[in-house]
């Protein structure tokens, strides 16, 4: 069940929810107009991306159609991107307003995303640039830090210039 929480400027919250079915939901992420809700079902058997009006009143969108997750709008609405199985960025053409219009998704890029964190991914303004949180390539490679250093420099620059 999506559940959607307002704050309003008295300090309360009130909760309403927006799908009554049973299925795991989560990653609930509000359009930029607050019109509508993009979030992640597995209604259907399989994690996918759907959006649905935030009022409560109508039916949802799939709009990931081979799996997806972490979704987030462009800044101005137009676009909603996501990440599909098999490391895919992907992005879907949105036109904002009061009915629900997506176009077909479309592949950006693809990237060893690290998504054991909160946030995988963030979209800049204009939908161009993406901050991404990648996989590291070997697993096993060892974190080095090196403490003192100064000080060995010091001593190997001192036995250098013949001091000791």
């Amino acid at each position: 069940m999506v559940r959607f929480a307002v704050r309003a400027r008295v300090r309360k919250a009130s909760s309403s929810s927006i799908q009554d079915i049973r299925a795991a939901e989560h990653s609930p992420e509000a359009s930029p107009d607050g019109r509508w809700l993009a979030y992640v079902s597995d209604v259907r058997g399989r994690e996918d991306v759907y959006v649905a009006p935030i009022s409560g009143k109508g039916n949802p969108w799939k709009v990931s159609t081979a799996g997806g997750n972490e979704p987030r709008w462009r800044p101005d609405g137009r676009e909603l991107f996501y990440l599909a199985p098999g490391g895919r960025m992907q992005v879907v053409p949105v036109t904002p307003g009061p009915t629900f219009t997506a176009g077909p998704p479309q592949t950006l890029f693809s990237g060893r995303f690290d998504t054991s964190g909160n946030k995988v991914y963030d979209v800049s303004a204009d939908g161009k640039r993406f901050l991404v949180n990648l996989s590291k390539s070997s697993p096993g490679s060892p974190i080095v830090v090196l403490l003192g250093l100064d000080e060995e420099i010091r001593t190997r620059a001192a036995r250098l210039s013949g001091g000791q």
